[in-house]
Order: structure tokens, then sequence, then C-alpha cells
């Protein structure tokens, strides 16, 4: 199926099963078309304070003057607000694109990934899960499922990688020291990622012998926690949680947290799993 772009634009989800070469295709488009929405809202930025600015000084020498300005500055405000909507997550995509490419490294030349990238905002209603009084703050949780590939490697092991932020929206009224009542608000955020494999049971005969061992395999960062191991022998999975404020290192090279790095490590461990069970001293 072909990226249809002005789909895209009007719900913000790009879901597919298609080669590593056509989903870097598609999501050079969508880097383009938000890059063209932040150039686009820098101006209208720009705009809205130069109208402003004209208003506030019309408003002081002759009031029918601050008319324009002010009417300008009204429907750049609006026009902001609308296309604010499409600007888009550049972490989630960056994210997308180094980790297809690292899968593309083991995959077979003619393979496919099945994926679902969601990037629409973490806070959507359609996310939101439950709300909460939690010491004084009404709070709001937000479970946002945005990305999902599935494929196979070329040695004939399946895989399944998931990424889930968990929101969260915070808010109450307090009293300021001078008497006054103001609305305070403040949010909170982690990241889920869920990492599995199926390797061919007639591959890997002696997994069974090292699945209690699995644990001692694991080699992840150390801003990330573990949630979850599942050693099973049609299925090793490893489900970690972080906090940190991660970006992608490549096209953001002062980041601290790298994310890809979350995947990657996951599945180098669980390999050695594998490579484990294939060891002659069993």
């Amino acid at each position: 199926m072909s990226f249809d772009l002005s789909q895209f634009k009007r719900d913000l989800v790009y879901a597919d099963q298609a080669s590593v070469a056509e989903i870097r295709s598609s999501i050079n488009d969508i880097r383009e078309f938000d890059r063209e929405t932040e150039s686009f809202l820098k101006f209208l930025k720009t705009v809205m304070s130069v109208a402003g600015l004209c208003t506030v000084f019309s408003l002081c020498a002759f009031f029918p003057l601050a008319v324009l300005p002010g009417s300008v500055l009204v429907v750049c405000a609006v026009i902001y607000f609308q296309k604010k909507k499409l600007d888009l997550p550049n972490r989630r995509y960056e994210f997308t694109t180094e980790v297809v490419n690292a899968l593309n490294r083991d995959m077979p030349k003619d393979g496919q990934i099945k994926f679902k990238m969601d990037l629409t905002p973490s806070n959507g209603t359609h996310k939101k899960t439950v709300s909460e009084k939690v010491r004084g703050w009404d709070v709001t949780y937000f479970e946002d499922p945005w990305l999902r590939l599935e494929g196979r490697f070329a040695d004939g092991t399946a895989y399944d990688i998931s990424m889930i932020d968990r929101f969260q929206s915070r808010t109450k009224w307090a009293r300021s020291s001078s008497g006054k009542s103001k609305r305070k608000s403040k949010t909170k955020s982690a990241t889920v990622a869920s990492v599995k494999i199926f390797p061919k049971q007639k591959k890997y005969t002696n997994l069974g012998l090292v699945m209690g061992q699995t644990n001692q395999f694991l080699k992840l960062p150390t801003w990330v926690k573990i949630k979850k191991v599942n050693a099973e022998p049609d299925v090793l999975a490893v489900t970690t949680i972080t906090s940190e404020n991660w970006s992608v290192r490549r096209t953001d090279p002062n980041t601290k947290f790298d994310g890809p790095e979350i995947v990657y490590t996951s599945l180098l461990s669980l390999y050695q799993v594998l490579n484990a069970s294939k060891s002659e001293n069993l």
C-alpha cells in the first residue's frame, strides 16, 4: 500500500505492511511535512509578536488604528492553534527510523514490517484511561501505544516490538501567600517498551534448559527498569519502563538518553539467551 500523506494529515496515524525502503520514504515525507509545519508556526509567532506590539502602540496613540493589527493578531492566533495540532513529536518518527534501519540489517532482502505509528498527542481524549484524586491533585491518566513493529529476521525468528507512553495530567487549586487562589498544573510521563522474539523451536531445541537463566543475560541501559521477563519455549520477552526524557542521539547529538538503545539492548540480550541454548556444554 502506497503512503497517503493527505490521509496521514487527517488522522496522524501511519499503519501499513511494507519494505524498509518504503517505510523510510514515507517517514521522509512525514519529516518534511513536520518541518514545514514548524516553519509556518514560527512565522505565525513572529507575525503575532509584531501585531501585538503594533496593537499596544496604536491603543496608546489613536484607538481606531488598533483595529487592523488587532485583527491580524486574532486571525493569526486562531490559525496558530489549529496548526499547532499538526506539530508532530519528532522523537517518535526519528525513533521509528532508527529501529527500522537496525532491524533491516538482520532481515531477509525481501522482508517486510507490519507496523503502526501513532503521532497524535499523548493526552488525546481517546487515550484517557481513568481520573482520580491523589493527595489533593486531580489526576487524569492516559495510555498511548504509539508504535508497533512486527516482522521476521533472516534466521526465521519473528519479533514484536511495541512502545507505549504513559502520561499523567495533574491539576489543583492552591492558595498563595497573598491569599489568592491559583490553579497549579504539572505532568508526568514514562515510556514502556516491550520486545518479544519468537524463535523456531526446531532450531533452538535446548532453549528450555536456559530459560531459568534469562535474567542473567539481560544487559540493558542503567536508565531503564525491567518490569517483566517472559521466557517460554516459543517466546522470549522483556518489558522495560523509564521516566527519563529520552531522545534520538543521531538527530539530537546532545541527548543524554538514546531511546533506540532500549530496543537494541533488549534484542541483543534475548539473542544471548538463544545463543546460550546452542552451547555444546548443555
